[in-house]
């Protein structure tokens, strides 16, 4: 969070044109990683068109450059679930995904939400210990994921 400050980088909430940007930050994060994003630009389009209210965007900018991003749904009037989120490989050694996460937080606690979710830490079925323990060092704490399932 220090060194992204003293780089002068700026976070907050995004606007909904900013979404070919937001998913470009976090299309090349997974790449970098080996992994695809559920959803195309599209797909998230349509959503955030269908749900405006409910979609929000925040990001992270080195000058012009969005550094890390984010894609929020707001579950319920207390319930903001973090969709995906990101950073450029580029910035890695930045964290800029933690400043990121500050001002997400800063959001919810204005806009009076009292849960943020984080999303999962799995690898399939198995949990991923590293993302664990970086979302811990943001202030995060564990919790089970329930999973529903329509028996037939």
């Amino acid at each position: 969070l220090q060194k992204c400050a003293e780089q002068g980088f700026t976070s907050g909430s995004l606007e909904p044109a900013d979404l070919p940007a937001v998913y470009e930050t976090l299309r090349r994060n997974r790449e970098a990683k080996g992994y695809t994003l559920s959803l195309s630009l599209p797909d998230l389009r349509q959503m955030a068109d269908l749900f405006p209210d409910r979609v929000h965007l925040f990001g992270v900018s080195d000058g012009p450059v969005l550094a890390a991003a984010a894609v929020c749904l707001k579950l319920s009037s207390k319930v903001l679930y973090v969709f995906y989120w990101g950073e450029l490989p580029e910035f890695s050694r930045l964290s800029p995904v933690t400043m990121l996460a500050r001002s997400i937080d800063d959001w919810c606690r204005t806009h009076g939400i009292e849960l943020l979710d984080a999303g999962t830490s799995t690898e399939g079925p198995k949990p991923n210990a590293g993302l664990i323990a970086f979302k811990e060092s943001l202030g995060f704490r564990p919790s089970l994921k329930l999973r529903y399932a329509r028996t037939l």
